[in-house]
């Protein structure tokens, strides 16, 4: 699997590798242009310097030209080469580096300049510039004060005006593609150079700024089902990875309480399940010893058949809670009355009031009030909180029941005064299967009631609180219900 550092890298060579070449092709040719224009220049400006040695008067063409002057064109080593022709092709002078050897002769228009590559007489590479032109017109007939020059004199043969010359020129060009292979070199240690040091500084960078991701990578690998509760801790506070990290945290701390959740719930579940379990077994063992005592074999399925809604009970309450924690409760909004409710919810909360506890409230006061809200859930809700005040309360005590309308919503408080409860204990009402007294366990005591509620009043989106008096008055209080006017 590639990584980011390797990716990064190689596209950033492979642009720089790109741009490198395409500027060394750049200048590469722009050098060689610039030296083969100058070397150009140079054989141009020569073969116009020897053109205005070329005169010419009404019958002859002379080349004055003298060898002392121009010594390239005589030297042994690396000469230079030179050659003239008239219009009609017949040799006007040639230099002594030629010896018996010609240049070629080129058909050129009157005033063109032409540059060709050649191989020279001494077999070494060259260059020519041929130019063809009209000598210029000499007056001068007294020639004795030239008598020291070298003369070519050809007479006219022809019967047109003015004699055109072609002249040729050839140098060799070694030296210049000497040039050009150095340049070549240059430029090709300077492209490799520049990838090298593009190379390390990427490496550099690209190591410098993924160090933290590095870091954080390190970290998280050491993190597995056993060390959830570690916090990543930021190598250096970059912007980037400052909410990566806060984010992996909360994640992490999610998984922790999820898996502590998961532990706690499948320990409780198979205590919760355990009980009736051994019950049903004990009633079977019983069932097979009284079979013929009618009156036994009733309680016995009186006993099976309470034993068995309470599983059910215990079931369906953890469908419930599973459904939640996926998301997967829907609720189902509809106007109603407060009466409605909370006497729905007494009458099935009665059947845990085994103490005979009494309810207060005003029937009048909520049956003018009408709520926007889930009637079965809300109905629910309610249920549980009563059902539990039944249980638990303290003897004789009474359960009040006090709506409160402020605005476009509704609070709803039932409180009943405990025996045991003590304020350290509220934070842990809502966890499953939770107890005060553990050896309550079995029957219809499950845990999950306030578990329930709590659940029911998130999807409801309802606010729930509970508080404890000095004097153990316990309050339940549900806010942010929505009242519909």
């Amino acid at each position: 699997m590639p990584s980011i550092h390797s990716t990064i890298t190689k596209y950033i060579l492979t642009g720089l590798f790109l741009v490198a070449l395409m500027t060394g092709v750049i200048i590469d040719k722009f050098t060689r242009q610039q030296f083969n224009s100058e070397f150009n220049k140079t054989l141009q400006t020569k073969a116009w310097t020897l053109a205005t040695l070329t005169e010419q008067d009404n019958d002859k063409v002379d080349f004055d030209f003298a060898d002392e002057m121009m010594p390239e064109f005589i030297r042994p080593d690396n000469p230079e080469y030179f050659q003239l022709w008239l219009g009609n092709g017949e040799l006007l002078e040639k230099s002594h580096s030629l010896a018996g050897k010609e240049l070629p002769f080129l058909k050129i228009n009157l005033g063109d300049t032409h540059f060709q590559d050649v191989v020279l007489p001494d077999g070494n590479p060259g260059r020519l510039v041929a130019i063809r032109f009209t000598p210029q017109l000499d007056d001068e007939e007294d020639d004795d004060e030239r008598t020291d020059q070298h003369s070519d004199v050809l007479a006219r043969t022809d019967s047109d005006p003015l004699e055109t010359v072609t002249l040729v020129i050839a140098k060799n060009r070694s030296e210049l593609i000497h040039n050009l292979m150095v340049n070549r070199v240059v430029i090709f240690i300077a492209f490799i150079s520049m990838l090298l040091m593009s190379y390390l500084i990427i490496l550099l960078a690209t190591r410098k700024g993924l160090s933290p991701l590095t870091e954080l990578s390190t970290q998280v690998q050491k993190v597995d089902d056993q060390s959830l509760d570690t916090k990543i801790q930021p190598y250096e506070m970059y912007s980037e990875l400052t909410t990566i990290t806060t984010q992996l945290n909360y994640l992490f701390s999610r998984l922790n309480a999820a898996f502590k959740r998961e532990k706690r719930f499948s320990s409780n579940v198979s205590h919760e399940l355990r009980t009736p379990i051994a019950e049903l077994l004990a009633l079977s063992d019983v069932a097979r010893s009284c079979v013929d005592d009618p009156e036994m074999s009733r309680q016995f399925y009186d006993d099976v058949k309470d034993v068995a809604q309470n599983m059910n009970k215990i079931v369906e309450t953890m469908l419930n809670l599973a459904q939640s924690d996926l998301g997967a409760v829907e609720k189902e909004l509809t106007v109603f009355n407060l009466h409605d409710c909370i006497q729905t919810a007494i009458k099935r909360a009665e059947i845990s009031n085994k103490n005979k506890l009494e309810i207060e409230w005003d029937p009048s006061a909520s049956n003018s009030i009408q709520i926007y809200s889930d009637w079965g859930k809300l109905t629910q809700i309610l249920t549980n909180i009563i059902s539990n005040a039944f249980k638990y309360g303290r003897s004789e005590s009474i359960i009040s029941i006090t709506p409160a309308v402020q605005g476009q919503f509704l609070s709803l408080s039932i409180s009943n005064y405990s025996t045991d409860l003590e304020t350290e204990d509220l934070e842990r009402l809502t966890e499953s299967f939770w107890r005060k007294d553990e050896a309550r366990t079995g029957g219809e005591n499950t845990g999950l009631g306030l578990a329930l509620v709590d659940m029911l009043c998130q999807v409801l989106n309802i606010n729930l609180v509970f508080t404890l008096t000095e004097g153990r008055l316990f309050t339940v209080t549900l806010s942010n219900i929505s009242a519909h006017q």
